[in-house]
C-alpha cells in the first residue's frame, strides 16, 4: 500500500534540518545563478555586436573560443550549473516553510534537478578534457563526436535523474526523493542507487580529469618544453614576451635565431599553459569528490562526521557554477583581463588576429582557444 505525499512523514534521522544552512546553500546557489546567466548574456551580448559590427575586435576576440567546437559544450556545461543552482535555491521554500517538505512536489523537483543537473555537469567537464587531450595529442577534430557525446550525456542524465522516482515512488518507504543532509536527494535508504546513479560517474569524471590534464602538464612541461610553435594547430595565446627580449631578438634575421625567437617564446606559454591545465581537475574535484565521499559515509553509517564540514562543503558545492564560469571564462578568454600583442616578427603565429582568419589555417582550427592565466 503506498503513502501519499502529502500525509506521510518519514521517522527522524541524522539528517536533520538546519535552517540557517538552508539559507547559506541557497545564497551560494543563487551566485551561481547569477554567473551562468551572466556568461550566457555576455555572450549573446558580444554575438550580436560581433554580427553588427564585423570589424569589432572587441568582441570577436572574445567569441574564438565559443566558436570552437568546445564553445557548444561549454553552453551545455552552463546550462547544466543554472540548473542545478536553480535545483539547490528550492532551500529558500524548504526555509520558508521550517524545513525540508519530505516526500513533496518541491522535495521531488529539487532532487530531480540537482540529480540531473550533477551528472550531466561531470560528465560535460570530462568531455572537455578528453577532446583537449585529443586536440593536444595531434589527434583528429571530430565535430560529430562531440555533438553525439554531448546529447548522450544528457539523455543518461535525465535517465538516472528519473528511473529511480518511476520506480520507486508508490512503495511504502517514503519518496526516491527525499531529505538528505542540505537538500532533497536521493534517500538515504536507496545508497545502492546514489552509488549508481551518481557516485560512479562524478568518480569517472573526477578520475578523468585528474589522469588527462595531469598527462598533459607533464607532458607540456617536459617533452614539449621550449617548442610553442607546436600549438599554433591549437591557437593557444601566450604571453608576450617582454620589450628586450623582442629587441634583442628583432635584430637578427638567421634561421637560428628565428628559432630561438620561437622557442623563448614558447617555453613561456607552455608553461603558463601547463599551470593551465591544473586548474580544471583542481576545481572540479574541491567541490565534487569531499561532498561525495562525506555523504556517502555519514548515509551509510547513519550519523553526520560534522555539520560544520559537511556546510562548508556544500557551500561550495553550490558554488560550483560561478567556480565553472571563471574557471573557464577567465583561462579561455572569455572574459579578457589583457590581450597579449602577436609578436609581427614571428612567422610562426600562435594568436589568430580574428576568427574568420583561422579558418584557413589547416587541419586543427582554433580548438583550445585563447589559454592564459
Amino acid at each position: 500500500m503506498s503513502v501519499p505525499f502529502s500525509t506521510y512523514q518519514p521517522a527522524p534521522t541524522h539528517l536533520t534540518v538546519d535552517r540557517h544552512g538552508l539559507l547559506i546553500v541557497a545564497g551560494a546557489a543563487s551566485l551561481s545563478l547569477f554567473a551562468t546567466l551572466f556568461l550566457l548574456l555576455y555572450v549573446t551580448v558580444l554575438s550580436i555586436v560581433s554580427k553588427q559590427k564585423p570589424g569589432c575586435t572587441w568582441a570577436s576576440a572574445r567569441l574564438v573560443f565559443m566558436q570552437t567546437s568546445f564553445g557548444p559544450i561549454f553552453l551545455n556545461l552552463v546550462f547544466a550549473d543554472m540548473l542545478l543552482a536553480i535545483g539547490l535555491m528550492h532551500n529558500f521554500i524548504n526555509f520558508n516553510e521550517r524545513g525540508a517538505v519530505t516526500a513533496s512536489i518541491t522535495c521531488t523537483s529539487q532532487g530531480v534537478l540537482i540529480q540531473l543537473a550533477d551528472v550531466a555537469s561531470a560528465l560535460l567537464n570530462l568531455l572537455i578534457a578528453i577532446e583537449t587531450f585529443i586536440i593536444l595529442s595531434n589527434g583528429p577534430m571530430l565535430s560529430w563526436y562531440t555533438q553525439f557525446s554531448t546529447v548522450g550525456i544528457w539523455m543518461l542524465s535525465c535517465c538516472f535523474a528519473v528511473l529511480g522516482f518511476l520506480s520507486f515512488s508508490s512503495l511504502e518507504l517514503h519518496s526516491f526523493y527525499n531529505w538528505n543532509g542540505a537538500w532533497c536527494w536521493i534517500s538515504p535508504d536507496y545508497l545502492t542507487y546514489q552509488i549508481t546513479f551518481h557516485n560512479v560517474w562524478i568518480w569517472l569524471a573526477a578520475t578523468g580529469l585528474i589522469a588527462l590534464y595531469g598527462t598533459l602538464f607533464s607532458r607540456i612541461r617536459t617533452h614539449y618544453k621550449g617548442e610553442g610553435h607546436i600549438l599554433r594547430r591549437s591557437s593557444i595565446v601566450l604571453p608576450p614576451s617582454s620589450p628586450s627580449t623582442i629587441s634583442s631578438l628583432s635584430g637578427s634575421q638567421s634561421n637560428t635565431s628565428k628559432a630561438s625567437k620561437r622557442q623563448r617564446v614558447g617555453s613561456k606559454g607552455l608553461r603558463v599553459v601547463a599551470r593551465t591545465m591544473l586548474v580544471y581537475p583542481i576545481s572540479f574535484v574541491a567541490y565534487s569528490i569531499p561532498l561525495t565521499v562525506i555523504s556517502l559515509i555519514e548515509n551509510y553509517r547513519r550519523s553526520t562526521l560534522s555539520p560544520v564540514v559537511a556546510l562548508v562543503l556544500s557551500t561550495l558545492f553550490a558554488l560550483r557554477g560561478a567556480i565553472d564560469v571563471l574557471a573557464f571564462g577567465m583561462t579561455r578568454n572569455v572574459f579578457i583581463l589583457r590581450t597579449p600583442a602577436a609578436p609581427a616578427y614571428d612567422e610562426e603565429q600562435l594568436t589568430p588576429t580574428s576568427p574568420h582568419s583561422i579558418r584557413n589555417q589547416g587541419r586543427f582550427p582554433w580548438i583550445l582557444t585563447n589559454l592564459k592565466i
